[in-house]
C-alpha cells in the first residue's frame, strides 16, 4: 500500500499554451516592397531600351540644327539634315545666323 496514490491529493491540469499571435516580420514587408520597386524599375528600363533602341523612326520632338527631324525614319532624318549641310556650306564656308553679341561676351580689342 505504499506505492498507491493517495485519494485526497489531486494533479493539477496542465493549461494549454497560448500561442501568440505573429505578425509578419519587418523584413518580409520590406523584402516585399524592394521586389516590387525592383521589378517596376527594370520594367521602365526595358521599356526605355525598348524605345530608345528601335533604328525604325526618330523620337517625336527631335530637331537637328533647327530641322525637325521627329517621327520620321531614319534615312529621312539623315537626308534632310545632309540636304541642310549642303545649302548652308558655299564655298568651304560655314554660314551661321548666330551673331557675336548672342555669344555672352564682349570683344577685348
Amino acid at each position: 500500500m505504499m506505492n498507491r496514490p493517495t485519494p485526497y491529493v489531486q494533479q493539477r491540469p496542465i493549461p494549454p499554451r497560448r500561442r501568440r499571435k505573429r505578425s509578419n516580420p519587418p523584413y518580409l514587408l520590406i523584402g516585399g516592397a524592394a521586389a516590387i520597386i525592383a521589378f517596376f524599375g527594370l520594367l521602365g528600363v526595358a521599356l526605355i531600351a525598348l524605345i530608345a533602341l528601335s533604328p525604325q523612326r526618330v523620337m517625336a520632338g527631335v530637331q537637328i540644327a533647327g530641322v525637325n527631324v521627329g517621327d520620321v525614319t531614319v534615312a529621312n532624318a539623315r537626308t534632310a539634315v545632309e540636304t541642310l549641310a549642303s545649302r548652308s556650306c558655299r564655298g568651304g564656308r560655314w554660314r551661321t545666323a548666330l551673331e557675336y553679341s548672342a555669344l555672352g561676351s564682349r570683344r577685348d580689342a
